[in-house]
């Protein structure tokens, strides 16, 4: 039998973290928040990938969309994101997006 990823997609809401001890909810990472110095017209987030041990940087593969003469183009990344500010580092792209 073949494990297929069920079709997806949607609109992101945010990161969040959860205190076991106080039971806080706290929005870490939100699509109004999260920030690439390089142009780009939308950035999603379709996967978390690891979170530092220290729970500051969370690893992710992210969608970027960017502007190009006849409209946009999409590209993945493999990127790391600072939770204390929403900085977001693109480290590699993604040849394929499924792995």
């Amino acid at each position: 039998m073949k494990w297929e990823k069920p079709p997806g997609g949607g609109n992101w809401a945010g990161v969040y973290s959860f205190d076991l001890k106080s039971k806080e909810l706290r929005l870490r990472i939100s699509p109004e928040n999260l920030s690439l110095e390089e142009p780009h017209l939308r950035l999603w987030m379709p996967e978390l990938i690891s979170l530092s041990e220290g729970g500051d940087t969370l690893h992710v593969n992210v969608g970027v969309e960017k502007p190009v003469p006849s409209g946009a183009v999409v590209h993945y990344f493999l990127a790391r994101v600072n939770l204390s500010d929403g900085k977001l580092s693109l480290l590699a792209p993604l040849k394929d997006i499924r792995f």
